[in-house]
């Protein structure tokens, strides 16, 4: 899993720091940004999947985090805001 989270923090530093329009990101949101992905892919690791890299997250792991947050009776927006 530290493999994992090397990967992701890698990819993290190249490419969190600038926004969509090519503006840059406050510290706040990319490290914001950082820590929810961090924590949904120990969560997955946590839940037995497998994943070696993030590239390969897909939508059967967003929909087993969502599945997930529902059995912990997240609230819609919480999930909305976690998969934002």
């Amino acid at each position: 899993m530290n493999q994992l989270i090397k990967l992701l923090n890698q990819l993290l530093a190249q490419h969190a720091g600038t926004r969509v329009n090519g503006k840059v990101a406050s510290d706040r949101t990319t490290s914001s940004y950082g820590e929810g992905l961090r924590t949904m892919f120990t969560k997955l690791v946590a839940m037995g999947y497998k994943l070696e890299k993030p590239e390969n997250l897909s939508e059967k792991h967003i929909e087993a985090l969502c599945k997930e947050w529902y059995r912990l009776a997240r609230s819609p927006k919480t999930m909305q805001v976690n998969l934002s």
